[in-house]
């Protein structure tokens, strides 16, 4: 007699699931509202999960209200993280839209600017133009090697979306 397997499990992990940890009751109905102010401009669903885990994450580690939380109270949270900058840098973004939506502007502009990382250009070296032939391999190296393009962009790019004038 076969025992039937047993149901596979899906781990979740408390820091990527803003709903497997609840946030604080003064939260909740500010961060619904400006979720749903978030689908309203027309944010993707997965920009909104990003967005309500950085303000849940905060609102678990702040604890009040929103409207309670002082510059001080923010700049010490934000001071014990060691993230890098980029993650600083979106949950600044997260954090201003949130609290410029409840009307805490000057909380808002209490948040640190957060300088953007500098780019590691990885051009291809001039020995290996070659190697790629057909048009979207030319059309690639002409963007990403003296133009700098981002190599994501440049593989979507086809000499029919490019104006006459630069190929």
């Amino acid at each position: 007699m076969n025992a039937a397997p047993a149901p596979i499990r899906r781990y979740t992990s408390p820091m990527t699931d803003p709903r497997s940890k609840p946030v604080p009751e003064g939260w909740a109905s500010d961060l619904d509202r400006w979720c749903s102010s978030l689908r309203a401009q027309g944010l993707t669903e997965a920009t909104v999960y990003l967005r309500r885990a950085h303000l849940s994450q905060l609102a678990r580690g702040l604890g009040s209200t929103p409207h309670l939380v002082t510059a001080d109270d923010l700049l010490g949270w934000l001071g014990r993280r060691t993230w890098t900058r980029e993650t600083r840098r979106t949950h600044r973004s997260s954090y201003g839209s949130f609290l410029r939506f409840i009307g805490r502007d000057d909380i808002a502009e209490a948040l640190p600017k957060v300088k953007t990382s500098p780019p590691s250009p990885q051009p291809i070296p001039e020995d290996k133009l070659q190697l790629f032939p057909g048009e979207h391999g030319w059309v690639g190296c002409c963007l990403t090697h003296p133009a700098g393009a981002r190599r994501g962009w440049a593989g979507k790019t086809r000499r029919r979306f490019l104006s006459s004038g630069i190929v």
